[in-house]
C-alpha cells in the first residue's frame, strides 16, 4: 500500500524552499541588470561628466524662450484675424476623434467660425511658466485677458488660464494640445 504525505507538509517541505530560491535568484538577476544598465550613467556622474542625454540649464532656458516666443506669435495671429497663420502653429497630431475633431478640416472650419464671430480681438498675455520635457516637448501655462467685440458690436472681456503642449516636429515647434480654463469675473 502506497502512503502519500499530507499535501501541506509536502508543499512546506519541497515546494516552498524551491520557490524561495527561485525568487531570490530572480531578485539577484534584476539587481544585476539594473546595476549594469545604470553603471555608465552613475560612473559618468562620478567623473563629473553628465550623460550625453542630460540637458543643461542653458538648453532648457533656450527651449523655454523659444516656446514663449511661439506662444506670443500664436496669440498675435489670433488677434490679427489671420486664421491661416494661426493654424500654421498647429500640429497634425492635434486632430483626432478623441480631441473632438475627426479631421484637420473639421478643426480648421471650427476655428474659422469661432474667429468670424469676433470683429476685433486683443489679448494681453500675463505670466507664463514653461516646463521642458527633453529636447522635443514642452508645456506652457499662462494667463491671458482677452478684449474683443463680437459681430453685433458688443464688447467682450474674459480672462483664461491656458495650457499649451508643444512638440518638436521636423525641427519646428508645433502645438499638439491646448486647454483653456476661464476665470470667473471677480475671482482672484
Amino acid at each position: 500500500m502506497l502512503i502519500l504525505p499530507d499535501f501541506s507538509s509536502f508543499v512546506a517541505e519541497h515546494f516552498l524552499p524551491i520557490l524561495l530560491v527561485y525568487l531570490l535568484l530572480t531578485l539577484a538577476y534584476v539587481v544585476w541588470l539594473l546595476r549594469r544598465a545604470t553603471s555608465g550613467y552613475v560612473r559618468g556622474w562620478k567623473r563629473g561628466k553628465p550623460p550625453k542625454y542630460a540637458m543643461v540649464g542653458e538648453q532648457r532656458a533656450a527651449i523655454a524662450e523659444t516656446v514663449r516666443e511661439m506662444n506670443a506669435e500664436w496669440w498675435a495671429a489670433w488677434d490679427s484675424g489671420d486664421v491661416e497663420r494661426y493654424l500654421g502653429y498647429w500640429s497634425d497630431w492635434s486632430f483626432s476623434p478623441a480631441a473632438g475633431f475627426p479631421s484637420v478640416e473639421s478643426h480648421h472650419s471650427w476655428v474659422i467660425d469661432q474667429r468670424a464671430k469676433l470683429n476685433t480681438c486683443k489679448s494681453e498675455l500675463g505670466r507664463t511658466r514653461v516646463r521642458v520635457f527633453g529636447t522635443d516637448g514642452a508645456v506652457l501655462e499662462g494667463l491671458s485677458v482677452v478684449n474683443a467685440t463680437d459681430e453685433n458690436g458688443a464688447e467682450l472681456t474674459w480672462t483664461v488660464n491656458y495650457t499649451v503642449l508643444f512638440a518638436r516636429q521636423s525641427r519646428q515647434w508645433k502645438i499638439v494640445l491646448t486647454r483653456f480654463h476661464p476665470i470667473p469675473v471677480g475671482a482672484k
